[in-house]
């Protein structure tokens, strides 16, 4: 008996999840999102087009930006995020990570990514949907979003679970990342590099 209300109970919630979709929430100030991604305070997912992310860049305060592409039913991204967040807090003063989603928006994709951001990861401050502006589609939104900043970067179609480091004072991209071709540890070891000789 024990196990069938179990059972029903993480039914209904299935159910009810499903149906409850998160929209996103829109950029008005980039000074006061920037300052948000050094807070410790809650996971709201904003908005991205592409001048909004030239302009998160090109206003930090920090040295760099860690773009990372992250979907919650992409099981390389899942297992390479406690990594990059273990990146983040290693280099905070010298790092801005930005989390990149591409749902649908709204959608109960982004509900569910937002819930697990906040329950599973701990993930605390902002993180970002690419617009729809650019794509409806996931995998072409990541894909268009990721030529925009790499030209000719070969993310295999997918854009997922890729590192982008960027200079914030000259936007160049210093480094992308082949997850499709490159280890995790290798990924990691060439962030640290560059974060470690500039």
């Amino acid at each position: 008996m024990k196990k069938l209300f179990l059972f029903f109970t993480l039914f209904i919630f299935t159910i009810v999840s499903a149906q409850t979709k998160y929209e996103t929430l829109t950029i008005t100030n980039y000074d006061s999102i920037l300052k948000k991604l050094d807070s410790e305070n809650q996971n709201e997912i904003y908005n991205l087009n592409i001048n909004d992310f030239k302009q998160l860049v090109s206003k930090s305060a920090k040295p760099f930006t860690l773009v990372y592409t992250y979907a919650w039913w992409c099981g390389p991204c899942r297992k390479k995020l406690p990594q990059v967040l273990e990146f983040k807090n290693k280099h905070q003063n010298k790092v801005e990570l930005l989390i990149l989603t591409g749902e649908k928006n709204p959608s109960k994709y982004l509900y569910m990514t937002n819930k697990e951001f906040n329950t599973k990861y701990n993930i605390l401050f902002p993180t970002f949907n690419i617009s729809d502006e650019i794509s409806t589609k996931s995998k072409k939104k990541f894909h268009n979003f990721i030529q925009t900043i790499v030209p000719g970067h070969s993310d295999y179609g997918t854009g997922l679970s890729l590192n982008l480091l960027i200079d914030n004072k000259t936007s160049e991209v210093l480094y992308a990342s082949f997850t499709e071709i490159e280890t995790t540890d290798s990924i990691f070891s060439k962030l640290n590099s560059f974060i470690s000789n500039n």
